[in-house]
């Protein structure tokens, strides 16, 4: 029977390091994925006004923001018939149904987060029924659990270290992860602020 609860618990832990792995790697890619798809708005609309200021690839994506913003409040700054202004929103128009959101990142940072609460309780079960099945197994009791403690100890021990060890890997994202929501807000209503301005200037 200890062997079978070893194998069991050793199959759970497999398992919850592998699909928590896969789901941080999906995490970060939509993370990334969600930059370059701000990014890449925001050069489109930019890319032909003289003025603006030059990318560089090393900003934050809230330093890039920042310097957007500013670029784009210069250009709704300018005559409603200046050349580059109707430009920008001629541009804007082929990319007005574009969805800014990084909804499918928020999901799967959520559950990221709450697999590394797995871990613990993961390990104190592989205990509980370590001691559970030397009791319910007969004989002396307490030779039951000594023969059982390798077991309770394996599982506790790896709950706890993997707890730590996925904790420490989600801190190396977690500041840059948390400012992406922000990020989306900032993009939509910068986004919003064109669109009243277009919708302004059409109206007369």
């Amino acid at each position: 029977m200890t062997v079978v609860l070893n194998a069991v618990f050793a199959l759970a832990f497999l398992i919850a390091v592998g699909y928590h792995s896969i789901k941080m790697w999906r995490t970060a890619r939509q993370y990334h994925d969600f930059e370059r798809q701000i990014r890449r708005f925001f050069d489109d609309l930019l890319r032909t006004i003289e003025g603006t200021a030059s990318v560089d690839e090393r900003w934050s994506l809230d330093e890039y923001l920042r310097h957007v913003i500013d670029d784009v409040n210069s250009v709704l700054a300018r005559d409603e018939k200046d050349p580059v202004r109707v430009g920008f929103f001629q541009r804007y128009l082929q990319k007005r149904e574009q969805r800014l959101t990084c909804l499918a990142f928020a999901k799967s940072d959520n559950i990221s987060r709450r697999l590394i609460e797995v871990y613990p309780p993961l390990g104190i079960l592989g205990t509980v029924c370590s001691l559970y099945v030397s009791t319910a197994s007969g004989g002396d009791g307490t030779d039951a659990i000594i023969q059982n403690f390798m077991t309770a100890m394996w599982t506790t021990i790896a709950g706890i270290v993997l707890w730590i060890t996925f904790t420490l890997i989600y801190a190396r994202f977690e500041p840059e992860w948390e400012r992406l929501p922000e990020s989306e807000r900032k993009a939509r209503d910068l986004v919003w602020d064109i669109d009243r301005a277009y919708r302004g200037g059409a109206e007369r």
